[in-house]
């Protein structure tokens, strides 16, 4: 910004505490933004030319140590402060946002109606969050802002996920409860079990960060991932200079995010081409028989087509039997043989075509197997505590949960013949 534009800005009361009414008196002109800064990160800034108001004071320049707000006064600042950065005039748009998908963000119970808190700004950051972001769990969220219990304030319960309603039951830094709620709700329906085991590892060398602003942020592995993710999201729908903070503070925890959501845009990548591809596929394993010449019809060329496509985890996931090291994947149209998540064409003669085979689904849940022993075993919680939609979600990111269940917690000793266990 030029300094005539700056000293226009002089005479304008921004207060700090209240975003939205800056953005309206700035006339909506300008692009700020707002958040925890460093020292150098406000020098930046300045130096950028983007004035920066810390409390009353519109900072328009520094010297060594010491910054310089708009009246010439100067002081220091020693630790990491709560600032708007005022970037510059916005670019016009000449076409309307348009969505392709379903809003992340879904407003349930508003039990904060006397509350001076303006929901403006969650709807100004949780409105552009889509349903398919790679970033953000599978589906929607219910966030639900609610007055909190005597036992609630007294065990300083701030926010809590409950099946897919986020609840928030503080006005202070919530947003960054909102954050805070999604990671917990992404932990739990997005994250595979082999990659919870590289965050267990790193929770135990957990290191003191200042990321980590409260003790129970340091209770265990989903405490610690969903502070990661939490800054992660401050840093792309806030403000990008969180990203420098979390990347200093915590890069192994940012890389382990981060290869996370790399496997997961690979994921939908693959399930892409396999949508596309589907076809072609289901009628190569299934081509048409010709009686009068004996031989089954495949259209030429198909097989280079399909050959290297590689089949979505979820359907790898469906394994009906292994033989010689290679495992049988249950397509729908043809229980066919895989590997490194292909299909291996030249042992087709393994495959067995497509029919209705019957399946038994046993009831798991302690009549069968011992469910509430395998459920704490494999993700270190409570049947009991757990609503039904968590308990859900848990056992999905786990292939087969209930099979493993019937193998290792086998209650019920009997016989059955062809039977696959779901």
């Amino acid at each position: 910004m030029e300094r005539s534009e700056i000293i226009s800005l002089i005479k304008k009361n921004i207060p700090l505490e209240n975003l939205e009414k800056a953005k309206k008196i700035l006339n909506t002109d300008y692009e700020i933004s707002y958040g925890d800064y460093e020292e150098k990160d406000l020098k930046k800034a300045i130096q950028e030319k983007n004035p920066v108001v810390i409390e009353n004071h519109l900072l328009i320049g520094f010297n060594n140590k010491e910054f310089i707000d708009s009246d010439e006064n100067k002081f220091s600042i020693e630790r990491m402060v709560k600032a708007i950065v005022i970037e510059g005039l916005k670019e016009q748009e000449n076409e309307p946002i348009r969505r392709n998908g379903d809003p992340f963000a879904i407003i349930g119970r508003m039990d904060w109606m006397d509350s001076p808190i303006n929901l403006s700004q969650f709807h100004s950051i949780m409105d552009q969050l889509q349903v398919g972001e790679v970033f953000l769990p599978p589906h929607s969220a219910v966030f639900n802002f609610l007055n909190p219990t005597e036992k609630q304030e007294k065990e300083k319960i701030v926010s809590m996920l409950v099946g897919a309603n986020i609840n928030i039951f503080n006005h202070s830094n919530y947003i960054d409860n909102c954050f805070h709620e999604i990671g917990h709700l992404f932990w739990r329906t997005s994250i595979l079990s082999e990659e919870k085991e590289k965050f267990k590892e790193l929770f135990k060398k957990l290191n003191p960060a200042s990321i980590y602003e409260y003790e129970w942020e340091r209770k265990d592995a989903e405490e610690m991932f969903c502070t990661i993710y939490k800054w992660y999201l401050k840093s792309i729908l806030i403000n990008k200079s969180f990203y420098n903070i979390l990347e200093y503070e915590e890069p192994t925890g940012l890389l382990l995010f981060q290869n996370v959501l790399t496997r997961i845009a690979n994921d939908k990548m693959i399930s892409d081409i396999w949508e596309s591809n589907k076809q072609n596929i289901f009628e190569y394993l299934n081509p048409r028989f010709d009686k009068t010449t004996g031989k089954y019809l495949r259209k030429a060329g198909m097989l280079e087509k399909i050959q290297d496509i590689e089949i979505p985890r979820k359907i790898c996931n469906d394994i009906v039997k292994f033989e010689d090291g290679i495992k049988f994947v249950d397509l729908g149209k043809a229980i066919i043989p895989v590997k490194d998540n292909k299909i291996i064409f030249e042992s087709m003669e393994k495959a067995t075509p497509y029919s209705k085979r019957e399946k038994i689904f046993f009831d798991c849940d302690g009549v069968v197997a011992d469910f509430v022993k395998g459920y704490k075993d494999y993700f270190l919680r409570d049947a009991y505590q757990d609503d039904n939609f968590t308990i859900t979600q848990q056992c999905m990111t786990m292939p087969n949960f209930f099979r493993d269940c019937i193998l290792k917690y086998f209650l019920l000793f009997s016989v059955v013949s062809n039977v696959s266990f779901r």
